[in-house]
């Protein structure tokens, strides 16, 4: 089946960076997975189409034979993409590898289409903007969700998981808390103690480790699946989410723990590896002797 062929399909759809990802309105969710893998099949066609060589994803097809319909990659010259069918979405990442800072690959790299070299941007355009008008010609609809937890944590949070049927019927996903939160019997059935053992609860204040192992501060809420949404600032991009073991509580009536010291190293690591190949020999003296004071030894080798 082509995929110009009209399907009425109530949903929604949006956009992030490389990323397009589409949602289905379905009233019983045992029938999510079915209609969401027949919109994907529908788009992997107009790719198809237009050049691209999709096939099962080879990875999860010699590990994980099971759910390996669900899993394709495909690529059209230099351009990737990979297509995930879930019960509640499908989601088509698109990436490259000519221009990369990740080790691990483009398809890791944040600012995926800014790094896209002219060409390969325009031919992620190409694609998108065709695949997105196949979504509208099949009845879904567009939606713009907020970009960020500031200023308000709670509308991103439901932007997350509230579907348009959801919305269109005026009712949030989850059972809630007067707040707006989801409700304490929502988010029992998972961990919610953090690294010290206290319960975590919605709009607490937790501690945690940043990437470059900075201690900050934070507001957290969520809790769905162990993850929570932590505020530790009022710019665009001061969040992030946080497993229930990542958060600690820093009161000083327990004892002392280092709750970060691999990031920390990690964190130093890199810094030091950028004034090394930037020939900031200060700087990197500096650090060297930071990440011996921490009791790093490894980092002797490094310095």
């Amino acid at each position: 089946m082509i995929a110009n062929d009209i399907h009425l399909t109530h949903g929604s759809f949006k956009t992030y960076d490389t990323s397009l990802i589409a949602y289905i309105d379905i009233p019983h969710r045992d029938d999510g997975e079915k209609r969401h893998r027949e919109l994907a099949h529908r788009t992997i066609d107009l790719m198809r189409a237009n050049g691209f060589h999709i096939e099962p994803d080879p990875e999860v097809l010699r590990r994980h034979r099971c759910i390996s319909r669900n899993y394709f990659t495909g690529r059209r010259g230099d351009l990737k993409v990979r297509i995930e069918i879930c019960s509640m979405s499908v989601i088509a990442e698109f990436w490259q590898d000519l221009v990369v800072v990740n080790r691990n690959g483009g398809r890791y790299d944040f600012n995926k289409r800014a790094r896209m070299p002219y060409l390969l941007g325009k031919a992620f355009e190409h694609i998108s903007l065709k695949i997105l008008a196949s979504w509208e010609r099949e009845g879904m609809e567009r939606v713009e969700p907020p970009s960020s937890a500031n200023p308000d944590p709670l509308a991103y949070f439901n932007s997350t998981w509230n579907s348009t049927f959801d919305v269109r019927n005026g009712r949030n996903r989850f059972e809630r808390r007067e707040d707006g939160w989801p409700s304490d019997r929502e988010i029992d059935c998972w961990d919610r103690s953090d690294a010290d053992g206290n319960r975590l609860e919605q709009c607490a204040v937790r501690y945690f480790r940043t990437r470059n192992g900075c201690l900050a501060r934070a507001v957290v809420a969520g809790g769905i699946n162990s993850r929570w949404l932590a505020v530790y600032g009022p710019g665009s991009r001061d969040f992030t989410h946080l497993s229930h073991y990542e958060l600690f509580s820093f009161r000083p009536d327990l004892p002392r723990r280092d709750k970060g010291a691999s990031r920390r190293e990690c964190g130093l690591r890199r810094q030091l590896k950028k004034c090394l190949e930037a020939g900031e020999a200060a700087r990197a003296e500096s650090i060297s002797r930071l990440l011996l004071a921490e009791g790093f030894e490894a980092a002797a080798e490094a310095a």
